[in-house]
């Protein structure tokens, strides 16, 4: 199957030559993507603001896997003595079709986080939309595409996807939609994607049977094909719909996650290669760990396929908060996790330990000085980036509480 694809570098000029962009701004724009920030303003004072669409018979839709309603899990278990981060409360996820969309002689704009299927300079497709839609559409609709292709193309994006956890379980299992719905590799011309650059991503699509040369970063542009593919996201928010992880656990475990051997390893992710959220005082955990005899990875510095099989053997797993966590996905039943946090915190570690049947732990750190995320005056004055981002300590007695009341001596 061959495929031609054309690039242009005129839609900078084109919002130039329509007042939306100038000087600078340009250069900005064609290099780094980077739009003012008071873009939304000037599109909406040059042609006002654009509406969504929900159905148009230029977009067919196909219902390809439908999700029953589920219960949250059960909230973790608390090892120290505070209270429970708000993330955990119990919620019911509605029933709701995961879709395919098909669309002829398409364009749209590929986005971070701000993906948006065009119909018109003023109107929107909205199962492919976001907050930044009504602005987006009338700003790029009309402009030439960034990239223009004469075959059929397969359009991958997630927010967040340039993030190990989002690629694996918002990106990827998009794949499968596809497949259900027909679309095998050998059908589809190339995929665009809205992150492509971490060593994992060309690993885990070669997993799938995509070379990365048929793969195309298209995040802050648009792009114009004879055919366009747009899977549905395939999860709301953090809550995890059973087949897909159990299409990520079969892909990349040797034996499809039937296994029942030995279960003997105790797992601590490290994340002292990260570059936020890390544990200051990671020494003392690890010397703490070790004495109970875990043994410690770093997950960044292995295939994917290679840690999940070690997860797989992993009878208990200790994880700070953040992607390391989420290979509990591959792990067996009857796991016991403990996740370490500082001031940020997401339920989705605690999310996946429950869909693999699994027992799942928190445990709060410290700031610098010493002070648990609820006392009052901590990170005061910080941003919402700043305070996600900060480093953090976990006491040692907390530690070693936390342990025993896993179980794990």
């Amino acid at each position: 199957m061959t495929m031609s694809m054309k690039k242009s570098d005129a839609t900078a000029e084109w919002l130039a030559e329509h007042d939306v962009l100038a000087g600078a701004e340009v250069q900005s724009f064609r290099q780094f993507r980077h739009l003012p920030s008071d873009f939304r303003d000037r599109v909406a004072r040059r042609w006002g603001l654009a509406v969504p669409t929900s159905s148009t018979e230029s977009v067919n839709t196909e219902n390809v896997i439908w999700v029953d309603a589920f219960d949250g899990a059960e909230p973790p278990i608390l090892t120290y003595a505070g209270p429970m981060p708000r993330q955990f409360r119990q919620r019911r996820l509605h029933s709701h079709n995961v879709r395919l969309h098909d669309i002829r002689m398409g364009k749209m704009f590929v986005g971070y986080r701000r993906s948006t299927l065009f119909l018109d300079s003023q109107h929107y497709f909205e199962g492919v939309s976001a907050p930044g839609s009504t602005w987006i559409t009338p700003a790029f609709a009309s402009a030439p595409a960034d990239l223009s292709f004469d075959g059929t193309v397969a359009v991958l994006f997630a927010d967040g996807a340039s993030l190990f956890s989002h690629w694996m379980f918002d990106l990827l299992p998009k794949l499968e939609v596809l497949r259900r719905a027909g679309w095998t590799p050998d059908k589809v011309d190339c995929y665009v994607v809205n992150s492509n650059g971490a060593r994992f991503c060309a690993e885990t699509l070669a997993r799938l049977g995509i070379p990365l040369k048929k793969t195309i970063h298209g995040a802050g542009r648009s792009i114009s094909a004879e055919r366009l593919l747009i899977p549905s996201r395939v999860r709301r928010g953090f809550w995890t719909p059973s087949w897909v992880r159990e299409f990520v656990a079969t892909t990349f475990l040797g034996d499809g996650g039937r296994s029942i051997g030995d279960r003997s390893t105790r797992v601590y992710v490290s994340r002292a290669k990260a570059k936020r959220r890390r544990i200051i005082n990671e020494d003392e955990v690890r010397y703490i760990l070790e004495k109970r005899k875990f043994e410690v990875f770093v997950a960044e510095d292995m295939a994917v396929a290679e840690f999940a099989e070690i997860v797989r053997g992993a009878s208990a797993m200790v994880a700070p908060h953040g992607a390391g966590v989420t290979n509990v996905a591959f792990a067996r039943p009857g796991v016991r996790v403990l996740e370490m946090f500082g001031a940020h915190i997401a339920p989705e570690g605690w999310l996946m330990t429950n869909s693999v049947g699994g027992q799942h732990y928190i445990l709060a750190g410290k700031d610098k000085h010493g002070r648990y995320p609820w006392h009052e005056g901590v990170y005061e004055g910080y941003s919402w980036d700043q305070r996600n981002e900060e480093d953090y300590l976990v006491d040692a007695g907390d530690l070693e509480g936390a342990l025993d009341i896993m179980g794990v001596q």
